[in-house]
């Protein structure tokens, strides 16, 4: 069952106990059985239905109206004292189990209420800084990752597009003009060396498997934003065709790739 009423419940239980019983008999008997009759009530109806989600928070409004009944019932024995000084003001009353009383009872609810703190609400919020501040590492981490593969992409795409070449170019031709034979690019050896380690699965330190090497090249590929990637599938269709046992090394896949795939790039940009 949902209380979502309960609040509406507990400020008609304050106004009967703090307006309305203010016009009942003041300083009367009677107004004081008023206001324990209606304290028991509300006390009661507390008891049946527990209407907090927590059980904490009912174990504490229940020392509260607890506290605000037995107030009321001590305040007859404060009330009787009065009366025997009225007629008889030689009478000694000593009041202090009275006052004793009263304190403890009310101290009873401060007690409760420290417990509350102590055992739930202060590691409630303890526990939801916690959770915050994994959220923000995690966040930080995610954002520190995002920056390095942002790094690693930039420096392969320079390593790409101002590739150095070994030449060999003759001048053959009899109007002047140069041909190029052979021209040769160099990739990073640490970025492909950490790819390679990425995509070999099986953590052998060798591609021994075609889907290990189609994903690796697909992922050159595409940092170094090479056209060639189209030709991935034919490439390594004609290895299998020529049935390899791949045990490849970073160094063997270094110079395949760039047998295959970085020769097609000069090719298409000199």
């Amino acid at each position: 069952m949902t209380f979502w009423y309960w609040e509406t419940f507990e400020m008609l239980r304050k106004f009967i106990l703090c307006g309305v019983v203010v016009f009942i008999a003041a300083g009367s008997l009677l107004q004081l059985c008023f206001s324990i009759t209606a304290g028991v009530f509300f006390l009661c109806i507390h008891f049946k239905y527990q209407p907090y989600e927590e059980d904490m928070d009912d174990n504490l409004q229940t020392a509260a109206l607890i506290a605000n009944f037995l107030t009321l019932v001590t305040t007859i024995l404060v009330r009787e004292h009065k009366l025997i000084q009225k007629y008889d003001p030689k009478a000694e009353i000593d009041s202090t189990a009275n006052n004793a009383f009263l304190l403890s009872v009310n101290m009873l609810v401060l007690a409760t209420a420290l417990y509350a703190l102590a055992v739930d609400t202060i590691p409630s919020v303890v526990d939801d800084y916690q959770q915050k501040l994994a959220m923000v590492l995690n966040v930080k981490a995610t954002l520190q990752s995002a920056a390095s593969e942002y790094t690693n992409a930039t420096e392969l795409q320079r390593h790409a597009t101002t590739c150095t070449f070994s030449d060999k170019e003759q001048s053959e031709l009899s109007e002047g003009q140069n041909t190029v034979k052979d021209k040769q690019t160099a990739l990073d050896e640490k970025q492909v060396g950490e790819l390679f380690k990425r995509y070999d699965l099986d953590g052998s330190g060798t591609i021994n498997s075609y889907d290990e090497l189609k994903m690796l090249c697909l992922n050159l590929c595409y940092r170094l934003e090479l056209t060639a990637v189209e030709n991935i599938d034919a490439a390594i269709n004609d290895l299998q065709e020529q049935q390899l046992q791949l045990e490849w090394d970073v160094n063997d896949f270094s110079a395949w790739f760039n047998s295959i795939f970085m020769a097609s790039y000069v090719a298409e940009n000199i």
